[in-house]
């Protein structure tokens, strides 16, 4: 395939791999995903890492050709190892594996055109990850079908891969359960946070829908807050879930509620005092008044920008 669709196809790959397995996605890995994604096509003078690096692109494809030695397992397996070793040192092992994985997807993607990829080289057998007959000829009206499907791929779920595919599924199929989990693995830390709002129907005495943030979770429970109050929400209450949503993600700080107070912290209406009861909004609430009761209460603060000049 041509270097434009491998890059396109690499982004897809890594980023439907690293929201499986939590890892970061950031501008400067995806660029080594993308570089990752050409390196074995340095065999071929005229591709643009071969431009590149043109003395060395000669020798390969004069001594072993296109397709040979640069697009083995052999070769992705040196890569890695050099790159690990590279990365050690400076403790950087994320770039490692996005060199990895941009290298892997490389062949994983010539292996879907007419003349697959000699994985096994110097065995001359090509290999081929789907069947011959859907297989594209590079260059071709095929192959740009194959580009523009893989570029609305990988535009269209950036989301997906920062939130995660478990995430998205949960939202697709809502439960107490997945609402609950959500919000652990997404709002409920410091550092790079999402605020969970979700829509279920609440019984208690009779029935009736609620709409809001969740802004604490316990054990089997989390609390709601909506424009009816707030709400401890455990599974029995709950008969259905209609949908959830995040927003974000913010750069969250939890910090005593004394020490805020005392730096004169800025604070949004919407930031949350975490006590050892209901969480509440800050505008909801005296401060003072919650020290007093509680001097060991917290604030989760989003956006967080540090003390006021």
């Amino acid at each position: 395939m041509m270097g434009l669709t491998h890059i396109v196809f690499s982004i897809f790959f890594y980023g439907a791999t690293a929201s499986i397995f939590n890892l970061p996605i950031t501008r400067g890995i995806l660029a080594i995903v993308a570089f990752g994604a050409l390196v074995p096509d340095i065999d071929n003078p005229t591709s643009s890492i071969g431009m590149l690096f043109l003395p060395l692109s000669k020798w390969i494809n004069k001594r072993y050709g296109h397709r040979t030695i640069t697009h083995s397992l052999w070769f992705w397996l040196g890569g890695t190892c050099l790159s690990l070793a590279i990365a050690y040192p400076v403790g950087e092992l994320t770039y490692a594996v996005a060199f990895s994985m941009g290298t892997l997807s490389h062949l994983i993607a010539d292996g879907m055109t007419k003349t697959g990829v000699m994985l096994f080289w110097p065995n001359s057998r090509p290999v081929y990850f789907i069947p011959q007959r859907l297989t594209v000829k590079t260059n071709s009206r095929q192959e740009l079908v194959v580009f523009i499907i893989f570029s609305f791929l990988a535009v269209s779920t950036v989301g997906i891969y920062y939130i995660g595919w478990r995430s998205v599924f949960r939202s697709a199929m809502p439960t107490f359960v997945g609402a609950r989990n959500l919000y652990l693995e997404k709002g409920c830390r410091e550092g790079e946070a999402y605020r969970v709002f979700v829509k279920l129907t609440y019984c208690e005495g009779f029935c009736y829908d609620l709409e809001g943030e969740i802004i604490g979770a316990g054990y089997e429970r989390f609390y709601l807050a909506t424009p009816r109050g707030y709400f401890e929400v455990t599974e029995n209450r709950v008969p259905k879930v209609y949908w959830m949503k995040t927003r974000g993600p913010y750069y969250t700080k939890i910090l005593p509620l004394r020490d805020v107070m005392n730096q004169k912290l800025q604070l949004s209406p919407f930031d949350v005092v975490l006590t050892n009861k209901v969480p509440r909004y800050i505008k909801d609430v005296d401060l003072n008044e919650i020290l007093k009761e509680n001097p060991g209460a917290e604030v989760k603060i989003y956006k967080y920008k540090g003390a006021l000049k």
